[in-house]
């Protein structure tokens, strides 16, 4: 059986040895924490480590720990007594005496082992020895506040007793001068040396005090000497210039126009792009300049102007960049622009609101390309016409573009109107939902949302909202969804609503909480500035449109970041800040013609182009058109401006530019907008002289097939102001063109012959065109659904009385 033995720790520690320093050496041998360690020595008895464990083991532990300067040792273990005798032996060394403290009591007790309580006189024995302990402390305590009061008392008496052996020594060498018969010095002398080192400071501090009040005179001197030199010099060019600037911007405010200085070097700030704190800078130097510090800092940043001379990018095929004028006068013109631009290029200057199926097929029919002859490959191209190398799937989605018709929406808008106006609010729900465009059903709606809420029918409100909520969904464009909440929203706030307009303008915030472009956001910002504007509170207006301004200044990109200011260009209009509106566009024409390359360059133009037009600066759009296109280009963004003006409602002025236009094939289409603009305006009698003055120019339309399309339109819309006689005359006039073409041109043109003649009621010669003409059946199955449908709206939810032929 293996010698086992407990180790026993004792709560002491060697001679010489502390026992903070022995816990801590404890703690790092044993690898044990500081409670386990301070347990050991707080208790009055041993502590057994290590028990049952074997002698080698237990040595090796007993050397570390006296190593550390505790006090342990070995003990037999419980497991080897168990192998002793059974013979009681008495080991004088394991007992040790109690004896009370207090009576005195002895008894002999186990070593190791602490009696609690005296079993003579009821002592407890660990509050005595906290008595004991606590009286040891405050020993310790007098005994150190003594010691410190002793040494504390003899600092003092050192220089009381230093004082009076002075005062002795200087006695006694008084007493031997007058002795030996030496004069005695004064008392003045007498008092110096009394107090030397006091009256040195003052004596030293008085020369330093004149000669301070010295050099400070010889300074005001010097700089009144500075001074009335720099004011007789005459001023730099660099301080006459930043002078006038100055002088300029205080006269603005003395004028009560510092508002707008603001909004414009705040405008103009952030269209530039993030300058990192130029403002901050310019601020700190000015104040520092005023106050008198450093004026040559603040002189130094005014004057960091641009160029008075700037140059736009130079141009493949430009002998030397064009000039850019930077004066307020005179615009920008002279530079060269792109010949045309592209269909998508054209949809990110401005996405049209409303689709019309018409004018896709329009712009389809005329496109030619080259493809090899099937019957000589090895021989040069030919040109055929593009509709015929379509495949079927693409025929029969640009077809699908036929129900896009904004003419036919409008007519079902205008039966709504009729039948809310007669009360028979179902039907105008019913005829409602037939409207294809999203942003006319929306207004068919409200029509309806209107009476009912006059009629304080709350429900049927909740109801149709829901229904507009559905086709807001459709609008893609932000902005329009914007502009077609906002309106519907002042719609039924005219009529009383009492969730408007705070309803829409909530959804709008929806809108700007939900966008994660800087571009996007800030329009739809704007926007809802505009409505708050409209709402009569001009303050919130105002914090809007800065946050709007904040926001397109984040724009990364330069072409997009113009982009979105010439959106906010067109917001500040809508508040009447014209001021702000045409110094951003100004802004943003110098920024594109010297930053932007060529074909960037001119879409910006164009998007200028848009903005000047919408805040009525003619002049500024066409000089804008001029700079960004030449040719074909230049009649592709007078469309554009034509468009946007009929959208607006501005039909004079979409007039005046459609008199600028070359291209007859444009002209005629917009002037068929026009007058059908006139005409669900109210003012049938101008859209009536409009079209009769214009159909016959379409005569000048030399390509056939679009001759024969618009001529078709034409007729359509004569027999919708009732002219019947010159309606058939056009509508016969078209069939005979579109004989005239050959291959799927000419199936096309007979099929919008034949959705034309439904639209106007004319179903029989409709449904003849469809069953006799149109042999294709890739052209004939659209136009026959588009034809189907018509009649079946025209039968059964159009008004009674209408005429059907």
């Amino acid at each position: 059986m293996a010698d086992t033995v407990n180790l026993v720790l004792y709560p002491q520690v060697q001679d010489g040895a502390e026992v903070a320093a022995v816990k801590k050496k404890l703690q790092t041998t044993l690898s044990v924490d500081v409670a386990t360690v301070d347990s050991w020595y707080t208790t009055m008895n041993p502590t057994a480590i290590l028990t049952d464990v074997e002698r080698s083991i237990a040595v090796k532990y007993l050397s570390a720990i006296q190593e550390c300067g505790a006090e342990c040792n070995l003990q037999p273990s419980d497991r080897d007594k168990a192998a002793w005798g059974l013979e009681l032996k008495t080991n004088p060394d394991s007992t040790v005496l109690f004896v009370c403290p207090f009576c005195e009591h002895k008894e002999q007790v186990g070593k190791g082992s602490k009696l609690e309580k005296c079993p003579e006189c009821g002592l407890v024995i660990a509050e005595w020895e906290e008595k004991i302990r606590k009286e040891a402390e405050d020993e310790k305590i007098r005994r150190r506040l003594m010691r410190e009061q002793r040494l504390k008392g003899d600092k003092q008496d050192d220089p009381d007793t230093n004082r009076k052996e002075l005062e002795r020594l200087r006695e006694l060498e008084r007493e031997i001068v007058k002795e030996l018969g030496i004069k005695p010095p004064s008392t003045l002398w007498v008092f110096f040396e009394k107090y030397t080192i006091s009256l040195s400071f003052v004596i030293s501090l008085m020369i330093v005090a004149l000669a301070g009040v010295g050099f400070r005179y010889l300074d005001l001197y010097l700089e009144q000497l500075s001074h009335e030199e720099a004011v007789a010099a005459a001023p730099s060019e660099q301080i006459r210039e930043v002078a006038r600037v100055v002088a300029v911007a205080v006269e603005m405010q003395q004028q009560g126009n510092q508002v707008v200085l603001t909004e414009i070097v705040d405008a103009t700030q952030a269209m530039r792009g993030p300058r990192g704190g130029a403002r901050q800078e310019i601020m700190y130097a000015a104040q520092q300049m005023m106050k008198g510090v450093n004026p040559e800092i603040f002189l130094d940043i005014a004057s960091k102007m641009p160029p008075s001379v700037a140059r736009a990018k130079l141009v493949p095929g430009e002998a030397e960049p064009a000039l850019v004028n930077l004066e307020t006068i005179g615009g920008i013109s002279g530079l060269q622009g792109v010949s045309i631009f592209s269909a998508d290029e054209l949809q990110e200057m401005a996405p049209p609101l409303f689709e019309h199926g018409h004018d896709k097929i329009l712009a389809v029919l005329p496109k030619k390309q080259f493809i090899k002859d099937k019957l000589n490959l090895a021989g040069s191209r030919i040109v055929v016409q593009a509709i015929d190398e379509m495949d079927g799937s693409a025929v029969v989605n640009l077809l699908s573009s036929v129900k896009q018709d904004q003419e036919w929406d409008q007519y079902l808008l205008s039966q709504v109107k009729q039948y809310i106006l007669n009360a028979n609010l179902e039907a105008a729900d019913l005829l409602a939902d037939r409207i294809r465009n999203p942003i006319v059903r929306i207004n068919a709606f409200a029509g309806i949302m209107e009476e009912h809420q006059q009629r304080e029918n709350p429900l049927a409100v909740k109801v149709l909202r829901a229904r507009v909520d559905m086709d807001l969904v459709k609008i893609e464009n932000p902005d329009a969804r914007a502009k077609v909440i906002l309106d519907l929203g002042q719609r039924m706030a005219a009529v009383g609503s009492p969730l408007e307009p705070a309803a829409s303008i909530s959804s709008v915030q929806r809108m700007v909480n939900e966008s994660k472009e800087p571009l996007e956001k800030s329009a739809l910002i704007s926007w809802l500035a505009v409505a708050y504007m409209n709402a009569g509170d001009k303050e919130q207006a105002r914090r809007l449109l800065r946050n709007a301004q904040k926001t397109a200044g984040q724009v990364a990109l330069l072409n997009d970041r113009i982009f979105a200011f010439t959106k906010l260009a067109q917001r500040y209009y809508d508040v009447r800040n014209n001021t702000l509106a045409s110094e951003i566009l100004s802004e943003a024409s110098v920024l594109a013609a010297t930053k932007l390359a060529h074909q960037p360059r001119s879409v910006a133009f164009g998007r200028i182009a848009l903005a000047r037009a919408y805040i009525g600066d003619f002049v500024g759009t066409r000089e804008s058109i001029d700079n960004a296109a030449d040719g074909r280009g230049k009649q592709q963004l007078l469309v554009k401006v034509v468009e946007m003006l009929l959208v607006e409602q501005r039909f004079y002025e979409a007039l005046s530019w459609m008199e600028t236009l070359e291209d007859e094939v444009e002209y005629s289409r917009l002037e068929l907008r026009l007058s059908s603009a006139f005409f669900y305006a109210g003012r049938t009698r101008e859209a009536l002289n409009r079209i009769e003055q214009s159909a016959p120019r379409m005569q000048r339309i030399y390509e056939l097939s679009e001759r024969g399309l618009l001529t078709s339109q034409y007729a359509r819309f004569l027999a919708r102001l009732g002219k019947s006689s010159r309606s058939e005359q056009l509508f016969e006039e078209a069939e005979a063109i579109s004989k005239e073409l050959t291959g799927r041109k000419s199936q096309i043109n007979l099929g919008l012959v034949a959705v034309n003649r439904a639209k106007v009621f004319q179903l029989e010669k409709a449904r003849e065109i469809v069953i006799n003409e149109l042999t294709d059946s890739v052209i004939r199955e659209p136009i026959d659904i588009e034809v189907l449908v018509t009649e079946r709206v025209i039968k059964n939810l159009l008004p009674e009385g209408t005429v059907v032929r």
